[in-house]
């Protein structure tokens, strides 16, 4: 019984991968991407390198994140490297899923 859920878990998954990769090979998407990393990675390093206050390029990038999403700072925010991950991907996700009903609602307004 349970290698039976085991082969539909995976041929769900193995749906679900070759979904994301025509979306991700679709409409210049990759380059997006790709572009947003390398912008991420060249800030945060930036970041690290002109501020005194910055101890480790860790720092940088997890500047460069929460300002590219537009989260801010607010008064609580991540002391570890853990939660910094976790906080990043919940901000990823978040973009992606405002990004997702701004589409949406264009194309019913069009």
């Amino acid at each position: 019984m349970n290698a039976l859920r085991f082969f539909r878990l995976a041929a769900l998954l193995g749906k679900f991968g070759s979904t994301v990769k025509s979306i991700f090979n679709s409409q210049g998407l990759r380059f997006i991407v790709s572009a947003t990393i390398g912008i991420v990675l060249f800030f945060g390093f930036l970041f690290y390198v002109s501020e005194p206050e910055v101890k480790s390029y860790t720092d940088g990038l997890w500047w460069a994140l929460v300002t590219i999403t537009t989260v801010g700072y607010g008064d609580i925010g991540a002391t570890n490297n853990y939660e910094r991950v976790f906080c990043c991907v919940v901000m990823i996700i978040g973009v992606i899923a405002f990004s997702f009903a701004n589409g949406s609602l264009a194309s019913i307004i069009s």
